[in-house]
């Protein structure tokens, strides 16, 4: 089902996933990834959707806020600034709790938020907004999501 959060070819290179109490990212982030990567933005139906699907999809590169490390950084911007592994070309990474990055994380991501390479995409989340960097926060398109008790449909419609 192709859903409306990506329902134009504008897809925001930077989107920050504000998390409510007792929401659940993990459950959310595949159909995401199929917004930004699937031409239709998510039928669910072709190659990219079902790599998505089948945890197969190799320009995926994911990351937890708190233990993320300069060197991590730097070979994120590596990876990002080479051409993918899949055909599409596009990379997405993801940067869970991105309230409890250091300072030096962030200020050295916040120069690739700003102007990334094409075909290259942020997802953050974070519980706590206010708590994230405003530089990285004024960057990103701001998403909301709701408890668990609404479904992922619900959320990207």
């Amino acid at each position: 089902m192709k859903n409306k959060l990506f329902s134009t070819d504008k897809i925001p290179q930077a989107l920050i996933v504000r998390q409510a109490p007792l929401s659940n990212f993990d459950a959310c982030l595949k159909e995401i990834l199929k917004g930004i990567i699937c031409p239709k933005h998510g039928c669910g139906e072709c190659v990219w959707c079902k790599k998505i699907d089948n945890d197969q999809y190799f320009d995926l590169f994911v990351y937890e806020g708190k233990q993320m490390k300069k060197q991590e950084v730097i070979d994120l911007i590596t990876k990002c600034n080479k051409s993918g592994i899949e055909a599409c070309n596009i990379r997405v990474y993801v940067i869970k709790n991105i309230e409890y990055a250091s300072k030096s994380i962030l200020n050295s991501l916040l120069k690739f938020v700003e102007e990334p390479p094409k075909g290259v995409y942020a997802i953050f989340t974070t519980r706590n907004y206010n708590a994230v960097l405003p530089t990285i926060r004024s960057r990103c398109f701001n998403v909301y999501l709701p408890k668990d008790d609404l479904s992922v449909d619900q959320y990207l419609n």
